[in-house]
């Protein structure tokens, strides 16, 4: 391949994450979301369907996705090393942090369920309706909480087309995992001279419905999309 500038990419992605809790989203449900409106930006949350999808706002640092893979050995005695080796697993993890102190963000990182954030009626004070946020400890045998989650970020300029569409496109890369559970541990500050941020690790877990085109059938993790969208 020729060295080509345009293949680097620079700048923060943009977090999506699936509004209902405990759902892996369909293919029907994915593809609503990126027809909203073909023309413009996923990075922008007016074009992306709200019904499906919440914006989690400003993030600290952009977002890192490591791909863990491990491998079994098989060690022989002429060769006095490995003669074969072969994968045996493998872990997916999305860390970011949410810098807008939420009780919206709060919850999606402590892995609750859209249920434990509701209004409650305060008539008794002038206060009127407060927003409350119910810490679950949940019971023996909870499963984690998964949410569908979206990054858009910027794409490859190779990737845009030509276009005399008010003057030109631009390229953007979308990474969407099937399902996302945070389960890591948690900490908030509180301090005198920091804003108080979210850091949140989700795992990413292979989805219950959607496999790999390919012969082998495997369950996808997810998905990544570059696009090119009219600027």
């Amino acid at each position: 391949m020729a060295n080509n500038a345009k293949n680097i990419i620079v700048g923060a992605g943009t977090v999506y994450l699936g509004k209902d809790s405990d759902k892996e989203y369909t293919e029907t449900q994915i593809s609503d979301t990126f027809a909203a409106n073909t023309a413009g930006t996923y990075q922008d949350p007016a074009n992306v369907k709200s019904t499906n999808w919440t914006h989690v706002g400003f993030t600290s640092e952009g977002v890192t996705l490591d791909f863990t893979p491990d491998y079994g050995e098989v060690n022989v005695d002429q060769l006095l090393d490995v003669a074969k080796i072969y994968k045996q697993g493998q872990k997916v993890m999305a860390k970011t942090t949410l810098t807008e102190a939420t009780l919206e963000n709060f919850l999606i990182v402590l892995g609750g369920k859209s249920t434990d954030l509701r209004d409650v009626s305060n008539a008794a004070s002038s206060e009127g309706t407060l927003r409350n946020l119910e810490i679950n400890g949940g019971a023996l045998g909870y499963a984690p909480v998964e949410r569908s989650i979206l990054i858009v970020g910027p794409g490859p300029d190779t990737k845009t087309v030509a276009s005399t569409n008010n003057g030109g496109t631009g390229a953007e890369r979308i990474y969407l995992g099937y399902r996302a559970l945070s389960m890591e541990s948690v900490s908030v500050g509180i301090k005198r001279n920091e804003a108080t941020v979210f850091p949140v690790t989700f795992r990413l877990l292979a989805s219950n419905s959607v496999t790999a085109t390919a012969n082998s059938a495997n369950a996808l993790y997810g998905k990544v999309i570059d696009r090119s969208y009219t600027v």
